[in-house]
């Protein structure tokens, strides 16, 4: 299962907390679920990250795992967390835009329906 939490970046409060919470009311009802993997806008080093936009904010895999149950957390660089998804984006997720000189592939952004 995957979830956008997006919103955590732009919490100008504690964004850890809210982090936290998210986590563990999106994997309580979860059957199975042994790891759990957040992409971190930031440095990500041993367990811990610190995200410095907009506002700083520390958060580590071990707050995470107690937020979770005790599952195990990953932290990872969400630009990471993209470069990993891609090879799973489904063909008709993606837009090819045309210029003269190139021609680049982008991720899909108009929110619709998965078939």
């Amino acid at each position: 299962a995957v979830m956008p939490i997006a919103a955590v970046a732009e919490a100008k409060h504690d964004a850890d907390a809210e982090l936290s919470t998210l986590l563990r009311d999106f994997v309580a009802p979860l059957q199975g679920i042994l790891l759990v993997v957040v992409g971190i806008c930031g440095a990500v080093q041993s367990g811990e990250a610190v995200c410095l936009a907009p506002h700083a904010w520390r958060t580590s895999e071990a707050k995470l795992s107690a937020a979770v149950g005790g599952r195990r957390v990953m932290l990872i660089n969400d630009f990471e967390a993209v470069g990993l998804a891609l090879p799973q984006l489904r063909a008709h997720r993606v837009i090819s835009a045309k210029s003269s000189d190139t021609d680049v592939d982008v991720m899909g952004t108009e929110a619709t329906q998965e078939s």
